[in-house]
């Protein structure tokens, strides 16, 4: 066989493999790149189902009856990462949401009329009975391997003896 007859089969050949490892031929429009099988370039036309939008959701926690100016530490099963929409309280209290333990902790000093350092962990705070935001609130747990239970610390503003329920609505982003 000439040098001519084995290239021009090589060239044959690449152009098969291409062929096989590359884009099928066919498919409709909508249709996308699906893996049909088991082994490697195992591919070929399909209709995927599209997911759909994550829901909003409401997670409560209620506290155990806390005298005025008592503080209780909480937590609350949300997500890994959450967007968090709007906070309610039952009655009124002081509500902190924090990345993770370490950060509820180093947070324990701060009184009600100082800001939280930026990078220092709080989520998000609340004074009163209800926090809304104009934009959504991100958060995430920062355990690892992460759970998605929230730290909260929340102290009961109320003047009385009560149980707060606290109702955090959330859209999650993490499972």
């Amino acid at each position: 066989m000439s040098l001519e007859t084995r290239l021009s089969a090589l060239a044959t050949r690449i152009g098969q493999i291409i062929k096989q490892r590359g884009v099928p031929a066919g498919g409709t429009v909508g249709q996308s790149i699906v893996k049909t099988g088991a082994g490697d370039y195992a591919f070929g036309w399909g209709t995927t189902s599209g997911g759909s939008a994550a829901t909003r959701l409401t997670a409560t926690v209620t506290s155990s009856q806390l005298a005025n100016n008592v503080t209780e530490l909480l937590t609350v099963p949300l997500a890994k990462g959450y967007a968090l929409y709007q906070v309610t309280l039952s009655g009124a209290g002081w509500l902190r949401i924090y990345r993770d333990t370490a950060s509820r902790t180093a947070d324990a000093s701060r009184d009600q009329t100082t800001d939280p350092a930026p990078g220092s962990g709080v989520v998000a705070e609340v004074i009163g009975t209800l926090g809304v935001w104009d934009q959504a609130v991100s958060g995430w747990d920062g355990k690892t391997p992460p759970d998605g239970v929230i730290p909260l610390r929340l102290t009961n503003l109320s003047g009385a003896a009560q149980a707060i329920t606290v109702t955090l609505t959330y859209l999650p982003l993490e499972a």
